[in-house]
Formats: structure tokens, C-alpha cells, sequence
């Protein structure tokens, strides 16, 4: 990936790498064509605003988006201020700098392209939602006793990296079992289930992306 990391070492990645990450991460799982063009659009958004908190790590040829809940929402905060102020920022320039019988239409096609953006993502939200990749932290963790969540919103590896290469990469990266930890990653692919099994690691269903990992779930076998 020429990224200078180490085979066993995590290192943090900075927003160029971030953007060739989600490349990458467009190309994993069995989305349509409409997917993977609109994954590349929100994973380059969420992944380059994550590496700006220091939350994307790579190690080898896997790279991931990782944190607690409390970063993730503090990652929401600063992106929804962050869209505020590129709004506000906008609207300053078009007061300011376009003449008053243009500024009608500038505002319509700002309003069009924030639309369009918008819209851009659906195909990639549709393939989440197929995974049954939806989490809400708060119900999550009531119902499953835990008082803390760490998250890997995103898992990005090579399509040529094996489960083993996966399982030794991703026990580095989660946390060891605590009663008051869980450790929830969101997958795209079937060899990042097997591996994640490996160490332990459950799902609510069959068919669902989300893994998850608690001290009860490690004790049972793994679905």
C-alpha cells in the first residue's frame, strides 16, 4: 500500500491515505456497481474526517476506523459544526460577491448540489442497511449490559489477505474482554467474519454484518 507500516505495529493515517483507504473499502463486499461509486463517496467523507481525529490505523494491508462511542460522537459533532460552517461560509460568499439579481440562482444551485450529495450516498446507506449494519449505541448497550462500546465503523484490507492475516491484525485492535466493554465492528465480507469468529466475536443472525464481542457472547459458540 506504501504506507510505511509495519506488519505488527498500528499507525496512524493521515487524509491523502484516508482517500486511498476508502477506494479500497468501495471495492469489498458484494455491492452493485451504484454502490461502490456511491461507497467511494461517503467513505472518502467519513474516513478523511475521521483521520483528522486520529481514528483511522493501519497495520500491514489492513487499515481501519476505530474509537470509543464517545469519539464517534464527537466525530458527528465536529462534522455536523463542520457543514454548518461551510454553509455559512457559502452564503457569506454569495452576499457579498454576487450581484443581488444572481444570488437567487447561485443559492438554487448551492441547494442542488447539497441535494445531489445528499442523494449520492443512498446506494451505499442501502448496501449498510442489507448487512444489518445499523447500530444505536444507546439501546445496544442496555440491552447487552455494557456500559462502554468500542467501534470499527470501518475494516479496509487487501481482497488477497486471508482470514489469518485478518484474525492477527484485529487482535491488536480490539480491546481484551472487560464486563463493562464491547467491542462491535461493522463488516463487508465474509473472510472479516470468519476471522472476527476466530477471536470470539458473535452476531445477532445469519445474515447480519454486525459482529459484536462481550465476555457473555465470548462464551458462547461462536453462529
Amino acid at each position: 500500500m506504501g504506507w510505511n507500516l509495519t506488519d505488527t505495529e498500528w499507525g496512524e493515517l493521515g487524509p491523502a491515505q484516508a482517500w486511498n483507504a476508502a477506494k479500497r473499502y468501495a471495492s469489498l463486499g458484494d455491492r452493485s456497481r451504484a454502490q461502490r461509486a456511491s461507497t467511494v463517496v461517503s467513505a472518502t467523507v467519513s474516513l478523511t474526517l475521521a483521520s483528522l481525529a486520529g481514528m483511522v490505523v493501519g497495520r500491514g494491508p489492513v487499515v481501519a476506523a476505530a474509537g470509543t462511542e464517545r469519539e464517534y460522537r464527537g466525530l458527528a459533532v465536529f462534522r455536523a459544526l463542520l457543514a454548518a460552517a461551510i454553509g455559512i461560509a457559502l452564503g457569506t460568499l454569495v452576499s457579498t460577491t454576487v450581484p443581488a439579481s444572481s444570488s437567487f440562482a447561485v443559492i438554487v444551485a448551492l441547494e442542488l448540489m447539497i441535494i445531489g450529495s445528499m442523494a449520492a450516498v443512498l446506494p451505499s446507506l442501502r448496501f449498510h442497511r442489507s448487512r444489518g449494519l445499523r447500530l444505536n449505541g444507546r439501546r445496544w448497550k442496555r440491552s447487552h449490559g455494557v456500559r462502554h462500546l468500542w467501534i470499527v465503523g470501518a475494516l479496509v484490507h487487501d481482497p488477497e489477505a486471508t482470514v489469518d492475516d485478518l484474525e492477527a491484525a484485529l487482535r491488536t485492535l480490539v480491546p481484551d474482554l472487560s464486563p463493562d466493554w464491547a467491542s462491535i465492528v461493522f463488516t463487508t465480507t465474509e473472510v472479516q467474519v470468519q476471522a472476527l469468529q476466530r477471536l470470539g466475536f458473535g452476531r445477532a443472525s445469519e445474515n447480519s454484518g454486525l459482529m459484536y464481542r462481550t465476555v457473555a457472547a465470548a462464551l458462547q459458540p461462536s453462529k
